[in-house]
């Protein structure tokens, strides 16, 4: 593993892992999913009462840092390469509302019977307001049903492209939730760097938005497509990017 440093929107001193997407992203822009972060940031900034977030899957720490900076976040990570970088880029004074749990929350089979019991986890910890998930969110959404029903947090889902969302569909709309399509581009023209070139080739990533019937989010005035059932698509819906 080789790693790099970078200034970033977030960090004087962000480490990463070379040759890697976000790796591309930090180097040329100083930031990696910019607008992902506009994003949350929009819908928690109206919250009442305090805010914490789970970010599972956090990887290097490029969503967890830049939220730690208006909320406590929870940073669930496996991989050991990424856990060593995330915890580098978190220390001390650098992300103080940070807290790293260093273990998975999912199994490697998303129609295993056998589930982690995530909610006597999760109960242990501060409720969240949001729940960032990155990897199998089948597995975590399976595990987590007493956290969705009684705690009822928005839910960010990065599904990675995958073009079969019925899974997540049936576990939250059964729960109550609602979901919307959000596609984040790759490219941001207002990026820390203020660098003009895209070279991302227009790549954008594709994400699940999930909010509770019983939750009323002061979204300053996004307007995201809903999905409308579980075949469909985000294809049809990519070129929503409702945020600068």
């Amino acid at each position: 593993m080789q790693l790099g440093t970078v200034k970033t929107r977030y960090s004087k001193k962000f480490s990463y892992i070379k040759d890697t997407d976000e790796a591309v992203h930090l180097e040329n822009y100083g930031e990696y999913k910019q607008k992902e972060i506009n994003l949350l940031t929009l819908l928690l900034r109206n919250n009442v009462g305090d805010t914490f977030i789970y970010d599972i899957g956090a990887g290097i720490g490029t969503r967890t840092v830049p939220l730690s900076k208006m909320a406590a976040v929870v940073a669930f990570e496996h991989d050991e390469d990424k856990l060593k970088v995330l915890k580098m880029n978190t220390q001390g004074k650098l992300a103080p509302n940070v807290m790293i749990v260093p273990k998975s929350l999912e199994t490697t089979d998303p129609h295993a019977k056998d589930i982690p019991n995530l909610d006597g986890q999760l109960m242990q910890l501060p409720e969240p307001t949001l729940i960032c998930i990155s990897g199998n969110s089948t597995q975590v959404l399976r595990g987590m049903t007493a956290t969705m029903m009684l705690i009822k947090p928005v839910i960010y889902i990065d599904i990675a492209n995958a073009e079969d969302i019925s899974y997540q569909y049936s576990l939250l709309v059964e729960r109550g939730y609602k979901m919307y399509w959000y596609s984040c581009p790759g490219f941001n023209l207002n990026n820390f760097k203020q660098k003009q070139l895209n070279i991302t080739d227009d790549s954008f990533y594709m994400n699940i938005l999930a909010i509770h019937e019983d939750v009323e989010i002061h979204d300053g005035g996004i307007d995201l497509p809903r999905i409308d059932g579980p075949n469909d698509n985000w294809k049809r819906f990519k070129d929503a990017v409702p945020t600068e």
